[in-house]
């Protein structure tokens, strides 16, 4: 099931980044998305000796160096023993953010939606669906306009990719919200979940959870996970929808990325 998210994510970083296969990882980089982590990061490290967790850091930064970008994010390989890879990243200046994986084990029907929230595939609204991302991409790195508006753009890329299917929520015609899935033969992966923070605590983020669920439930998805920060808003509602945690997940961030919040993780 690992292995399941970390495909999800190189099929969102593939649509906007270049991926290359390093020895003990996988790196994507873009010259064309240099805010945006999900476009210039390292995957899949797996090295297990402190030696050679150091080489491969020094490795993968060579490697984005050459590429004329840097290196935002990391994250481990779900099966190998981290803990040299940790320090090893920690060393370099990448600081831990703690995420965890979760897994749908009770599919609950759709509760009474807002009637207020329109939700449409969002292939339907481009320039909706970039505006929002670009606002989420404004809140994640704390304003910086050039990340905000490589998030919107990304997302809309992305779309090209039939496997990801992103549903757009909408309040008298204006986006407010988005809830994704990539599929994966029978298994959903749950991505970009974001209610703008004007429309927050008013079960907006819910409806649109209760739409994606059915429609993976509809795809007849024999498992459904998703992977969010610990610190996530959304942990509650997940839970109360049936998301139980199974694994947590070794993610590090570039410390500067980092401070001022990350865009598109």
């Amino acid at each position: 099931m690992l292995r399941a998210l970390d495909r999800a994510q190189g099929i969102l970083s593939r649509a906007v980044a270049d991926e290359t296969t390093l020895d003990g990882a996988v790196a994507f980089s873009s010259k064309r998305y240099p805010a945006l982590v999900m476009a210039n990061r390292a995957a899949d490290l797996a090295a297990v000796e402190p030696v050679a967790a150091d080489d491969l850091l020094h490795a993968i930064q060579a490697h984005f160096q050459d590429c004329g970008s840097r290196c935002l994010a990391l994250a481990g390989a779900g099966l190998v023993d981290s803990r040299p890879m940790r320090a090893a990243a920690e060393a370099a200046g990448f600081k831990p953010r703690p995420w965890e994986a979760l897994i749908l084990q009770r599919y609950r029907p759709p509760q009474t939606p807002r009637d207020d929230v329109q939700v449409i595939p969002a292939r339907a609204a481009f320039e909706q669906t970039a505006r929002l991302f670009t606002a989420a991409g404004l809140e994640e790195s704390n304003g910086d306009e050039q990340g905000a508006r490589q998030r919107g753009d990304a997302v809309v890329e992305a779309l090209d990719d039939p496997r990801f299917d992103l549903l757009l929520g909408r309040c008298n015609g204006e986006p407010v919200a988005a809830a994704g899935v990539v599929g994966l033969g029978q298994m959903g992966v749950i991505v970009e979940l974001f209610t703008d923070p004007e429309h927050r605590g008013h079960g907006i983020g819910e409806t649109m959870l209760d739409h994606l669920a059915d429609l993976c439930h509809r795809a007849r998805f024999e498992q459904v996970l998703v992977e969010l920060p610990e610190a996530a808003a959304a942990r509650s509602w997940l839970h109360r929808r049936g998301f139980d945690r199974f694994a947590e997940l070794e993610r590090w961030q570039e410390a500067d990325a980092a401070a001022q919040g990350g865009s598109g993780q």
